[in-house]
């Protein structure tokens, strides 16, 4: 599911694939349904939501998935940020006056910024709920970890 939602999200950043959606009024909900599609089966794992068609992923596991889906998204913010030239032909464009940033240079940062934002907040939040069940765990008593065999280092016979 990580590959198809990478996958779908970096073809409709594509140039030619961006520039016949907006000259294709009818590629526009395509895209939509494409993406809010792959973006459900994505969180719905990461999320761990019913209905459960097999076991969740473990809390590390589900923890990294989260943070690994924001990176897909980053490196378009960064070629859109610093590539040269126009990646995406829209008929007006802007330029911030006296700085060396064009609407293409802020649309970039915004994509780096807010897009990568959900995955890393999700990430911390799975993070937490996992520390904070893990110290809710029992913990042994002195008797059973602080015996000679216990403390004992293992060794090569």
């Amino acid at each position: 599911v990580l590959i198809l939602f990478m996958a779908t999200f970096w073809l409709w950043y594509d140039p030619a694939i961006h520039q016949a959606r907006l000259a294709q009024t009818w590629l526009r909900p395509l895209e939509i349904i494409s993406i809010l599609t792959t973006a459900l089966l994505y969180w719905w794992h990461i999320m761990a939501a019913h209905p459960r068609l097999h076991i969740p992923m473990p809390p590390l596991v589900r923890i990294g998935y989260a943070a690994i889906g924001a990176w897909p998204i980053k490196i378009v913010g960064l070629i859109v940020l610093f590539s040269g030239k126009t990646i995406y032909q829209y008929p007006n464009t802007w330029q911030f006056t006296g700085l060396d940033l064009n609407d293409q240079a802020v649309g970039g940062i915004l994509i780096w910024v807010v897009g990568g934002f959900v995955f890393t907040f999700t990430a911390t939040m799975l993070m937490r709920r996992w520390l904070a069940r893990e110290e809710m765990k029992p913990t042994l008593p002195i008797s059973e970890w602080a015996t000679e065999e216990a403390l004992k280092a293992p060794h090569r016979q």
